[in-house]
């Protein structure tokens, strides 16, 4: 997957994780767990799914749904934090967990 697409999946994550928020907070309801939410999940799921291992794509949910930004979350290999940014991320989920028919592709 082309880093650039990669960070823009990554920024509309966010951007709609922020607009629930933002909307739960004025509307004072749950809206998280609607259609076109779910829908939206689902089609991340599916792209990550799509170029990387089952493994890889777990990285990628540990980092935008736990990690989220926070300091104190943290992931190691071998006793080196790795993750610490979308830019880490990206290379790490690339090198490490690409599914291997989309490598020379």
């Amino acid at each position: 997957m082309e880093k650039e697409i990669f960070n823009k999946i990554l920024s509309l994550k966010s951007e709609v994780d922020d607009y629930i928020e933002q909307a739960e907070d004025i509307l004072k309801i749950d809206i998280f767990d609607t259609k076109p939410v779910d829908n939206f999940y689902l089609l991340f799921d599916l792209v990550f799914k799509n170029e990387y291992t089952i493994e890889g794509f777990d990285w990628i949910c540990w980092f935008v749904f736990e990690k989220r930004g926070r300091k104190e979350m943290k992931a190691y290999d071998n006793d080196v934090e790795i993750l610490k940014n979308v830019e880490e991320l990206y290379e790490y989920v690339e090198k490490n967990y690409k599914i291997k028919s989309k490598i020379n592709k």
